[in-house]
């Protein structure tokens, strides 16, 4: 059925069903055509010629009632139009600017063009019967509102296919999530042995130093008891260099007395070397005392060598215990 009294209107809604709403839109300016009775000049916009294009009408002036969309595209020069058939050949894509006649300013009408989808290299020529005033047309307005529903139904399309693929892209990151999540739950179930063994390291290492720190202790004792003696044994070896240095004078004595009795000096003599053969015993059991000493220190030096390679090891444990944690 006709949607309007206007027979140009409706070939043009028939023409355009089958429009591709994404076709990209150039610029188009809709001017008043020059009429001068039944002589109408259109100026071809084709930057490359200068020819003037001659269109006979039946109507002897339709200055104010007849523009034309004029592209880049050059109109055929010559073409004949009559009255009823001057509203063919919209310019496909158009983005619209209309300059009424009457008041000479330039209306702005974006989502007219888009409603014109038409083949490339074809110019229409659109008639409004009271362009006076296009903005009370009823047809400027029809063709304005369907060139906003066409714009409308393009975005929406638009932000369909937006969300087409904003849709897809969850699905997929939600597919790497769960893929993630999976190797985490496997990197668990991996490490959860190491984890076990590491307990079971942690509670060999503090028995072992456990143990360690029990020898320190008792040779801490051991040794506070060697310093104790080695104390004693200073004041015994005072104690006999105090007894040579008294010796030497009974020496002398015993000397001056070879001459009064062989006997009594030889048994004074015997008496004597009794006396120093306990105190050089003495001597050797305070060397023994000395090397037994050096031993313990040499010991002590060991176990400190020890407790310091056990802690450097907890040290690295540590570590790795840390780093399986994070993991």
């Amino acid at each position: 059925m006709p949607t309007s009294d206007n027979p140009s209107l409706d070939n043009v809604n028939d023409e355009n069903k089958d429009f591709n709403i994404e076709t990209s839109i150039p610029n188009i300016k809709i001017k008043e055509l020059e009429a001068d009775d039944n002589n109408i000049q259109v100026k071809d916009s084709n930057p490359k010629s200068d020819e003037v294009s001659n269109i006979k009408t039946n109507e002897p002036n339709l200055t104010g009632k007849t523009c034309i969309v004029e592209t880049n595209e050059p109109i055929i020069s010559g073409e004949e139009v009559e009255t009823n058939q001057a509203f063919r050949d919209i310019v496909d894509n158009a983005m619209v600017e209309v300059t009424p006649p009457a008041t000479g300013h330039t209306t702005h009408a974006g989502a007219f063009g888009d409603y014109f989808h038409a083949k490339r290299n074809k110019t229409k020529i659109i008639h409004f019967p009271s362009w006076e005033s296009p903005n009370q047309s009823p047809e400027f307005k029809l063709y304005i509102a369907k060139c906003e529903l066409l714009r409308v139904t393009n975005e929406l399309s638009e932000t369909r296919r937006q969300d087409a693929q904003n849709r897809l892209r969850l699905a997929e990151q939600g597919e790497e999530l769960r893929q993630k999540q999976e190797e985490f739950s496997e990197l668990i179930v991996n490490t959860e042995p190491f984890i076990q063994q590491n307990k079971e390291i942690w509670t060999r290492f503090d028995r072992i130093i456990s143990r360690n720190e029990t020898k320190d202790a008792l040779l801490k004792e051991k040794t506070k008891v060697l310093i104790e003696d080695t104390k004693k044994f200073s004041k015994w070896e005072i104690l006999m260099k105090i007894l040579v240095d008294l010796y030497q004078p009974f020496k002398t004595s015993v000397s001056t007395c070879l001459t009064q009795s062989s006997s009594e000096f030889h048994d004074l003599e015997s008496l004597m070397n009794s006396y120093m053969s306990k105190l050089y015993a003495k001597y050797e059991l305070l060397g023994e005392f000395y090397e037994s000493i050096h031993c313990i220190d040499e010991t002590q030096h060991h176990f400190g060598k020890e407790i310091s390679r056990h802690n450097e090891t907890m040290k690295q444990l540590s570590d790795k215990v840390r780093l399986w944690s994070y993991w």
